[in-house]
């Protein structure tokens, strides 16, 4: 800054001047800043703090993921969600007692594949949400990724949806009990990373072809 005193302080500086721009100096390092909470400071006879009201990133996906058989891939930021889809039509007539989504994560395989020396953080929470018809989302739980899996479960207290006090505190037992009732409220359910949360991770989860760790809804019916 030294160095660049007189341009600073120039009358032209304003018109010649459109933004700054932080960069890298010869690292492999990835940084990430939370614009919700940085700020740019400038000290003078006042120290005056500016808010980074706009996020103008731009990111762009240069190839395709690298594919694991039998494994989904969960990323956040720019990657891919997961979007989960049960056949609760094949379920015969009863009242749901107890409603559990659940996921098995492969932790293993990303520690494998990484460059020596990388350590990459890993997710640590998921949330679920509920998608209709018409494409309209609703955000319904969020639960910690732990011991390799993450489970929703309708025993715990739903997340509010303050978008739409009409579906406030949706139940996961009751929107099961409307599918298998042959009045779905939701079309599918998408997994992903909390927005605030986002890192440079990813997770790779179980598909629908590994057996006892595939992507399952636990149900306790009681048959009418």
């Amino acid at each position: 800054i030294e160095a660049n005193d007189a341009f600073l302080r120039d009358t032209t500086y304003l018109a010649e001047v459109h933004g700054f721009q932080l960069d890298v100096s010869g690292s492999n390092a990835v940084v990430g800043f939370d614009s919700g909470t940085s700020r740019f400071r400038t000290i003078a006879a006042d120290t005056v703090d500016f808010r980074f009201g706009k996020t103008l990133t731009s990111l762009a996906r240069t190839g395709t993921p690298t594919t694991v058989v039998n494994r989904v891939l969960l990323q956040d930021g720019v990657g891919p969600a997961v979007a989960l889809n049960f056949d609760f039509d094949a379920l015969s007539d009863g009242a749901v007692n107890r409603a559990i989504l659940r996921a098995f994560a492969d932790t293993l395989t990303l520690i494998q594949t990484a460059p020596p020396n990388f350590v990459r953080p890993p997710i640590e929470r998921l949330q679920l949400i509920g998608i209709e018809e018409n494409g309209e989302e609703f955000l319904l739980y969020r639960a910690e990724v732990a011991e390799g899996k993450v489970e929703f479960d309708s025993a715990r207290l739903p997340i509010g949806n303050s978008n739409n006090l009409s579906v406030d505190r949706l139940l996961l037992w009751e929107l099961v009990q409307q599918a298998i009732l042959g009045n779905p409220r939701f079309d599918r359910f998408r997994l992903e990373v909390p927005a605030g949360l986002n890192s440079i991770s990813a997770l790779f989860l179980y598909d629908q072809q590994t057996g006892e760790t595939a992507p399952a809804a636990v149900l306790t019916l009681t048959p009418f």
